[in-house]
């Protein structure tokens, strides 16, 4: 089995509490907003890897994944619809209804020309759909630029469109904790593992107990929050937004 295929087969227990990123399983929003995409509509996928979107959306849908040569051909394996850079779409302006961006941005060196790229191509009142890391490790190294806070990621939005951005800050700042202490246990045993198999082997098996006790306990006490929006303002581990383009 090679490690491409591992990391499929240990996602499978992402939705249980002994995963240590259980909590980005949580959120419903994305689900429920590719649920509600329109039967015809003509989607564009920037940076699709997998395509998994495609999956979520009625079949009739118009479904256009685009990817980056690089990390298409060399990163993942994956064959998109259509090769091409996001700061330059190789696509026509005007024609879709809705764009997906979803944990790319932070991955591109230039958010403010790629931002207006995608209100370039989407329809009058088209529709982008983003999900971007906040609090969250570098990943994807050396290919990973920036975090952007909720005022941040609005001022790209309203450079380009006079329509109010709907951003959710998801995670309070207990459970952004949880995770970066879960996904940092997990890195320090592959270390030792690599260095002291093994001490490190038996650390590695007690990763499912650690991510288990800091995800429940996590979880418990971010019930107690009274004011939870304004609460996880401050520190989400993920942003959602929704922004359509001027009628």
């Amino acid at each position: 089995m090679n490690l491409k295929d591992f990391k499929k087969k240990l996602h499978i227990l992402s939705k249980l509490p002994i995963h240590p990123q259980w909590y980005c399983t949580l959120d419903k929003t994305l689900n429920e907003k590719l649920a509600n995409v329109p039967e015809n509509a003509r989607v564009l996928d920037i940076g699709c890897n997998d395509q998994w979107p495609k999956k979520k959306i009625p079949t009739s849908c118009d479904y256009i994944g685009l990817d980056y040569t690089t990390t298409a051909d060399g990163w993942y394996g994956n064959q998109p619809s259509v090769y091409g850079d996001a700061h330059q779409l190789p696509l026509e302006s005007n024609s879709f209804d809705y764009v997906f961006l979803f944990d790319v941005l932070e991955h591109l060196e230039n958010p403010r020309q790629v931002i207006a790229e995608i209100f370039r191509v989407l329809k009058p009142n088209g529709c982008l759909l983003l999900e971007i890391p906040y609090i969250y490790p570098i990943h994807d190294a050396p290919r990973d630029f920036s975090r952007l806070t909720e005022h941040g990621l609005n001022n790209l939005i309203q450079e380009n469109t006079n329509q109010p951005a709907t951003i959710k800050a998801i995670g309070s700042p207990i459970q952004s904790a949880a995770l970066i202490a879960n996904i940092s246990y997990g890195l320090t045993c592959v270390n030792m593992l690599k260095r002291f198999k093994p001490l490190g082997a038996l650390m590695f098996l007690f990763i499912p107990l650690v991510s288990l006790l800091n995800n429940i306990v996590s979880f418990a006490l971010s019930g107690f929050n009274l004011r939870e929006r304004d609460q996880n303002s401050i520190t989400p581990y993920r942003y959602h937004l929704e922004a359509r383009k001027d009628p």
